[in-house]
C-alpha cells in the first residue's frame, strides 16, 4: 500500500503564520482555548469548525454552528466539504490552508517545521504570558502552551508537569510533579496519566538541563527504561521549568509512532517556550500569593474593625450608623492605636469627650489614667498650676506641693477640652511640653519627664484664631497632627432616633422605671428638630421626658417638640431628613440597577461597605431588582 501523504494545517491571521500537525483525529478550530487550534479573533466563534481526514486520506471541513459561518474559497459551506492543498478556508478573519509534509506512513524521519512554523507558536506563548491578567487564567495559559509546544516541534504529544507545592523554596523532585496540562496533536486532553517517560523527566529535573533523544531504540540503557518500553516512545525532548533560581517543573514532548529528528533549532525554540511558560507560571503564582496575602490582611483588618466596633458599643462611647459618624469612626480606628496628638473639632454638645475617651480606650495605653481638663472652666491665674502643678511656697497660698494634670496623666491620656480658651502665656508653656515631653512645676527648678498622649478639643475655628493672632500657629500644628471633625446631630440622619432610644433606656434604668417607647409623632418631631445643642440637647430632652411623661409612651409634647403631623398637610414643609431619605433611596436604587442587583458592586460604586448598604436598604425598604 502506497504511503498516505502527510499534511499540516496552516493558520494565517494578521500577518502571523502558525502551523499545526493534521493527523487522523478530528481537529477543532475556534476562539476558545479548549480547541486544538485556537484562533484569537472576535469574529470566530468559541467552537467554529472542525477538520478531519477520512479513510482515503481526504481532508473534510464542517461548520460547528458558528455565528459567521465557514467558507471554502469564498463560498459559505452548509455541509461537510472536502478541501485540498491550495484551498482557502475562511474562519472569521483567519485563513486556513493545508500543506503537504512528508509521508505519514513512512518510517523515515518526518520533516522539521521551518523557522516561520516555529516562531508563530513561540510568539503565541509570549503573547499569552503578556495577556495573563490573573492567577485564574493560568490553566488557560498552560493549555495554550501545550498547543504551541506541538506546533513548534512537530511532536505528537506535549505535557507540562509542575510541583504540587508551589511554596517549597528548594528544587522539586520527580515525585513532587503532577501533570498540569497534556494534549496530543489533535488537541485531545490526555488526562492526568498521559503515559510519558518518567525516567527522562526525573533526569531533566535532577540535572537542570534539557534532554533531546532522537530515537530511543538507539539510545542504549535509556531505550530499555521501563516507561520508554511500556509506552513505546520513540523520540523525546524535555526541558526544566526554572524561575527565581528554582526548578519547579518540566516541559515535555514526544513521538510514539515515528522517529522525529529534533535539531538544534528545535531544542532552542523548545527551551525558549519552556522559559516563557516558567515566567508565566511564576508570575501567576506570585499574583496568587499576593492576593492570598491581601485577603489575609483584609480579613485581619475586618476582624480588627469588628473588634473595635464591639469595643465602641460595649463601652457606649459612640452610637450611630449614619455615613457621617461612620466616617469619623473609621478615622478614629486608624489613629487610636498610635500615640499621635489629636485635635477634635465640633460644635458644643456633639460629644467630643466621648471621642477622646474612645481614643484612649482603643489606644495603646487603655489601662493608664484618662485625665480631663476643661480649659474654659479654670481661671487663667490658676490654669498653669492646674496643668503643671506647683511646689510648696511657689506663690501665696501654696502651702503644699501639688501634682498637676500632666503628671497625673503620666502613662495615659490628657484631654484638654476647650483648648481655644488658653491664654497666650499658657500656650507657650504647653508648646514646650509637647516639644520636650517634660513639664516643670511652678516654683520648681528641674524638668519632669511625662509620658502622656495629648488629645484636645475645641468648638472654635482655630484656623481663623491663628490668622487673627489669638492662637499660636506653632502650637496649633503641634495639637492637630491628626484632626477629627465631629458632625452635628442634624447631619446624622436616623442616628437621632438611635440615640434617643439609648438615652431612654439609660435614664429609665437610673430611675428604676420600665423603658418607655417613642410614639410615631415623637420620632417625626426628633427627625424634624435642628438640635442646635446637638447630642447634649437630645439627652436633656429625653431625660426630662422620662421623668415627666405619664404612661409608657413618649410623645412629642413630652420632649417639648412640635409633632409635624399636627400641621395641615399643605402647610407641612419637607424636612431635611425627608430630603436626605428621598435622595438616599434614589441613589441606592440607581446604583443597584447599574450593578444588576449585585449589592457588593453597588456598595463599591457608592463607596460604602456591603453591610452599611444593606442597613440603608433595610431602613428604606429597598429590595434588589
Amino acid at each position: 500500500m502506497a504511503p498516505r501523504p502527510g499534511l499540516r494545517l496552516v493558520v494565517q491571521l494578521e500577518g502571523q503564520r502558525r502551523v499545526f500537525p493534521l493527523g487522523t483525529t478530528e481537529v477543532a478550530v475556534g476562539r476558545s482555548l479548549d480547541n486544538a487550534v485556537q484562533v484569537d479573533d472576535d469574529d470566530v466563534s468559541r467552537r467554529h469548525c472542525a477538520l478531519r481526514r477520512d479513510t482515503e486520506g481526504a481532508v473534510l471541513v464542517r461548520d460547528l454552528g458558528s455565528r459567521n459561518g465557514t467558507s471554502v474559497n469564498g463560498a459559505t459551506i452548509d455541509a461537510e466539504t472536502a478541501i485540498a492543498p491550495g484551498d482557502r478556508v475562511g474562519v472569521g478573519n483567519a485563513v486556513l490552508t493545508i500543506e503537504a509534509s512528508a509521508s505519514e506512513s513512512s518510517t523515515a524521519d518526518s520533516p522539521a517545521p521551518n523557522a516561520a512554523d516555529r516562531i508563530g507558536p513561540l510568539l503565541d506563548v509570549v503573547a499569552a504570558v503578556a495577556e495573563l491578567g490573573s492567577p485564574g487564567e493560568l490553566d488557560a495559559l498552560l493549555a495554550r502552551a501545550t498547543v504551541a509546544m506541538l506546533g513548534a516541534t512537530g511532536a505528537e504529544r506535549a505535557v507540562l508537569l509542575l510541583a504540587e507545592d508551589e511554596t517549597t523554596p528548594e528544587d522539586a523532585s520527580a515525585d513532587d510533579l503532577l501533570v498540569a496540562a497534556a494534549r496530543d496533536a489533535s488537541g485531545a486532553d490526555l488526562g492526568s496519566d498521559p503515559g510519558i517517560s518518567l525516567s527522562i523527566v526525573g533526569d531533566v529535573l535532577a540535572r537542570g538541563e534539557g534532554v533531546c533523544v532522537v530515537d530511543t531504540q538507539q539510545a542504549g540503557d535509556l531505550g530499555r527504561a521501563a516507561s520508554i518500553a511500556r509506552h513505546a516512545i520513540r523520540s523525546v525532548m524535555a526541558a526544566p521549568l526554572v524561575a527565581s533560581g528554582r526548578r519547579f517543573g518540566v516541559a515535555y514532548v514526544d513521538r510514539r509512532v515515528h522517529v522525529r529528528e529534533f535539531d538544534e533549532q528545535d531544542v532552542g525554540f523548545f527551551q525558549a517556550i519552556a522559559s516563557q511558560v516558567a515566567i508565566a507560571i511564576e508570575n501567576a503564582r506570585l499574583q496568587r500569593a499576593a492576593l492570598a496575602a491581601e485577603r489575609r490582611k483584609r480579613a485581619a483588618v475586618e476582624a480588627e474593625n469588628e473588634e473595635l466596633r464591639a469595643a465602641f458599643e460595649a463601652r457606649g462611647h459612640i452610637l450611630g450608623q449614619s455615613p457621617a459618624i461612620e466616617a469619623v469612626r473609621t478615622r478614629l480606628r486608624k489613629v487610636a492605636p498610635t500615640d499621635a496628638t489629636v485635635l477634635i473639632e465640633g460644635e458644643n454638645g456633639t460629644g467630643k469627650e466621648a471621642f477622646a475617651r474612645a481614643l484612649h480606650d482603643l489606644g495603646g495605653r487603655p489601662d493608664g489614667p484618662f485625665v480631663v481638663v476643661n480649659c474654659a472652666a479654670i481661671p487663667e491665674t490658676l490654669l498653669e498650676s492646674e496643668l503643671f502643678g506647683h511646689e510648696k511656697g511657689a506663690f501665696s497660698g501654696a502651702h503644699a506641693r501639688k501634682i498637676g494634670k500632666f503628671e497625673s496623666a503620666d502613662g495615659g491620656t490628657i484631654f484638654l477640652d476647650e483648648i481655644g480658651e488658653l491664654a497666650p502665656n499658657v500656650q507657650a508653656k504647653l508648646l514646650r511640653v509637647l516639644q520636650e515631653r517634660e513639664i516643670e512645676r511652678l516654683g520648681g527648678s528641674k524638668p519632669i519627664a511625662v509620658d502622656v498622649r495629648v488629645v484636645s478639643a475645641t468648638n472654635r475655628d482655630l484656623d481663623a484664631e491663628v490668622k487673627s493672632g489669638a492662637f499660636r500657629e506653632d502650637l496649633f500644628f503641634r495639637l492637630r497632627v491628626v484632626s477629627l471633625a465631629i458632625p452635628p446631630l442634624r447631619e446624622r440622619g436616623e442616628d437621632v432616633i438611635l440615640l434617643a432610644r439609648h438615652f431612654l433606656a439609660t435614664t429609665a434604668a437610673e430611675h428604676g422605671r420600665a423603658v418607655p417607647a417613642l410614639s410615631g409623632g415623637a420620632c417625626a418631631a426628633l427627625r424634624d428638630h435642628p438640635f442646635s445643642g446637638n447630642v447634649r440637647e437630645l439627652q436633656n430632652r429625653v431625660r426630662q421626658a422620662v421623668i415627666m411623661a405619664e404612661g409608657d409612651r413618649i410623645t412629642a409634647a413630652d420632649l417639648e417638640l412640635r409633632d409635624p403631623g399636627d400641621l395641615p398637610e399643605e402647610d407641612r414643609p419637607p424636612t431635611l431628613a425627608d430630603a436626605r431619605a428621598e435622595t438616599e433611596i434614589r441613589v441606592i436604587r440607581d446604583a443597584l440597577r447599574r450593578a444588576g442587583g449585585v449589592v457588593v458592586r453597588a456598595a463599591e460604586e457608592l463607596g460604602v461597605s456591603r453591610v452599611h448598604l444593606r442597613k440603608l436598604m433595610n431602613r428604606h425598604g429597598i429590595e434588589r431588582e
